[in-house]
């Protein structure tokens, strides 16, 4: 069959006449030239980071709102009559929301510790990916601890903060937040933090601390991907034992003349550990 398709080609190859473009290498050409055309057009108007909306007139809140959700429409309408190669662009080019996350900083400092300004934490917590984290975490750690609003966020903070920062953050939420979620939460991000810093009297002190925590008190808290607490430290402590340095853990097997054997009867001998299996 493979033969047959080669002499068939090699029979086409050499009834073609190389001095005359053929109609198929024309219409190449042609739609060559007609891709170029296209793009080389001009883009669509997209919306430019310099475009931020001025926001020196707003005073109040809802005014904000509706100036955040005027803007959302027009994003979404230009998405909506955009071709796909416009709509790429539109996605990386959006509108800077700087200004809007600037303004109700502003708003919310007036008062803090206000019902208001907690209104405009969830607003801002509802809208964080698109207005940023910058400056959120700090104001409900401080000034509304009991809220609700810190719970969804906790996982997020190690990786949205400097280390340092989310470590500090961390902290506070375990000693301040009234919910046990939120707090087994905290500890349980602050635990793995920690795990990985240079090993001092006062971060194991601290780690130790936590772990008994983690494993009598928030046992039965889900964290990531609905797993228990519990079920984490038990992946971490396994983990543990397989560090460098650190005892191997008890094997035991038979070897090729059926004789009951384990690994520790080895102990003090170098020895070579094969593992391998059959389906």
């Amino acid at each position: 069959m493979i033969i047959r398709r080669i002499l068939f080609l090699l029979l086409i190859f050499s009834c073609l006449d190389f001095q005359q473009p053929s109609k198929l290498a024309a219409a190449v050409a042609k739609a060559t030239v007609s891709d170029t055309v296209s793009e080389q057009e001009p883009e669509a108007d997209t919306v430019a980071e310099d475009d931020a909306p001025d926001l020196s007139k707003v005073n109040e809140f809802k005014e904000l709102k509706a100036a955040f959700d005027k803007l959302q429409e027009q994003e979404k309408a230009k998405l909506r009559n955009a071709t796909p190669k416009e709509r790429f662009k539109l996605m990386k080019e959006k509108t800077s929301l700087t200004p809007f996350r600037e303004k109700v900083m502003e708003m919310i400092d007036v008062d803090p510790a206000s019902k208001d300004a907690l209104e405009m934490l969830s607003w801002w917590s509802e809208n964080s990916f698109r207005l940023g984290y910058s400056g959120l975490f700090d104001r409900l750690v401080e000034h509304h601890p009991e809220s609700d609003l810190l719970g969804g966020h906790v996982p997020r903070m190690p990786r949205l903060m400097k280390r340092e920062k989310a470590i500090t953050t961390l902290r506070a939420i375990t000693k301040k937040s009234p919910d046990d979620q939120t707090r087994g939460a905290a500890a349980f991000e602050l635990y793995k933090l920690l795990l990985e810093s240079e090993s001092g009297d006062e971060v194991k002190a601290e780690l130790a601390e936590l772990r008994k925590a983690l494993k009598d008190e928030y046992a039965e808290v889900k964290v990531r991907r609905g797993v228990t607490i519990g079920k984490h430290m038990e992946k971490l402590d396994f983990a543990a034992k397989l560090a460098i340095g650190q005892p191997v853990p008890e094997i035991e097997g038979s070897d090729l003349d059926g004789v009951e054997f384990k690994l520790s009867d080895y102990q003090g001998k170098v020895i070579v550990l094969s593992f391998w299996g059959d389906w």
